[in-house]
């Protein structure tokens, strides 16, 4: 029998379960060509390609490395993610005016840096899926149970405290997957349910929906009006979700992060800083619940 995990079932009891697992502490038992010249297009994009170009600048004494990518947008812009410093610049920019941007950001640039690292340094290990794994879902924690079958297809059987999966032990695929696949599914009806909702509240219009598993984003939202959100959303409360919903939802009045994009996110939702940091905390543990190959 598995040992507990700290009980969560609202939100804020969350953190009990992101501690243990940063801390390290294990709350289950151990056993988861053609030659020819290249067409105009190709040009193209290995001229794309020749545009990024790795830099380093010193800030506030750290050397910073950063990957140059020119493009016909008319502002210098930034993304930070697990991979790094990736800034944008017009073509016609010169290198002190992208330096000079950089080190008025510096502060932001390095904090975000850090975080990343800290990140990749408290990133703790997957959980062993089997009987008694405790995990979170919709901001509660449930219990897994694995009840023998005598079919191949499982069966799932949710209570408030718990999961059961009805498995044959000749079924070849792992209770990973199987779980996986199944919260990808609640997450899909879930989801699709709260951006109707709110886009009807919102009077916008989203011309399709879609899981991410990314790594780094809890959601998108692309010129031509197609949102994606994280299926990893589904382990938190929905308020978190509903706060991803509507931070997408609103670019598609405004596809950025000016005053004027967190002015409607704050009519429809009261507190994003606090949701963005939230998610900030949980999101070493919510994405290393299974493992990469999982």
């Amino acid at each position: 029998m598995a040992s507990k995990r700290p009980r969560f079932p609202f939100q804020p009891d969350l953190f009990g379960f992101i501690a243990g697992a940063l801390s390290g502490e294990k709350k289950n038992p151990e056993p988861p060509s053609f030659d020819r010249l290249p067409s105009l297009r190709s040009e193209k994009k290995e001229t794309s390609r020749r545009t990024d170009l790795p830099r380093t600048i010193d800030l506030d004494g750290t050397s910073v490395s950063y990957l140059l990518h020119r493009s016909s947008r008319r502002t210098i812009g930034f993304v930070i993610d697990e991979s790094g410093l990736r800034v944008t610049a017009p073509k016609r920019s010169a290198i002190h005016t992208i330096e000079n941007a950089l080190i008025e950001k510096r502060k932001w640039i390095l904090d975000k840096l850090d975080y990343y690292r800290n990140r990749r340094l408290a990133k703790p290990a997957p959980l062993h899926w089997q009987d008694g794994t405790v995990f979170p879902y919709l901001g509660r924690e449930l219990t897994l149970h694995l009840e023998k079958s005598a079919t191949l297809r499982p069966v799932f059987r949710l209570d408030e405290n718990s999961l059961a999966i009805r498995l044959s032990p000749e079924n070849p695929v792992t209770v990973a997957d199987h779980l996986k696949k199944w919260l990808k599914t609640q997450a899909r009806k879930i989801f699709t349910g709260r951006l109707q909702l709110y886009a009807e509240k919102m009077n916008v219009r989203f011309d399709s929906f879609g899981l991410s598993g990314a790594h780094t984003r809890w959601g998108s939202c692309s010129a031509k009006r197609h949102i994606r959100l994280n299926w990893r959303l589904v382990h938190c409360d929905m308020s978190l979700i509903d706060y991803v919903v509507i931070h997408e939802l609103a670019h598609l009045s405004e596809m950025n992060h000016s005053p004027r994009f967190w002015a409607i996110v704050k009519k429809w939702y009261s507190d994003p800083a606090k949701a963005r940091k939230t998610l900030q905390d949980l999101s070493p543990v919510l994405f290393s619940l299974f493992a990469e190959t999982d």
